[in-house]
């Protein structure tokens, strides 16, 4: 991204006026394709029209900006996969998820997991039937 569309994104975001579900993208011809929320839009309009800003000549346009990707943390990973694993076997109930480890320490191949995590007498039925429990 150039530094007049870091300096645009910076300014709109401050504003308020930054759509932050919808990357930035550079596009083919040199032009920086910055996503806006719809008050930016009603104020500049929606049709092509050369506007001047804070020394930064620049066009509305309305155009199709790929989405951000959700950023998901490994706590949610294992989250997901345990539940689907207890469902599966018709042994979930929401309790369980505060019996799931939020942190860990990672030694080459092995996980530490705290003492407290794992303690539910559900995990004795699930027993090294899954390569996930051994």
């Amino acid at each position: 991204m150039s530094c007049v569309g870091f300096c645009c994104r910076k300014y709109l975001k401050q504003c308020g006026l930054l759509e932050n579900s919808y990357v930035v993208q550079k596009l083919a011809d040199g032009r920086v394709a910055v996503p806006v929320c719809q008050q930016f839009v009603n104020e500049f309009g929606s049709h092509c029209s050369h506007h001047v800003f804070k020394d930064i000549e620049f066009c509305v346009s309305l155009m199709s900006l790929r989405e951000k990707r959700s950023h998901r943390r490994p706590v949610d990973d294992v989250l997901s996969a345990v539940k689907s694993l207890c469902v599966n076997r018709s042994l979930w109930h929401e309790d369980l998820a505060a019996d799931l480890p939020r942190t860990w320490e990672k030694h080459g191949d092995l996980l530490l997991l705290p003492s407290n995590c794992f303690s539910s007498d559900v995990w004795k039925l699930l027993g090294n039937s899954h390569p996930l429990c051994t």
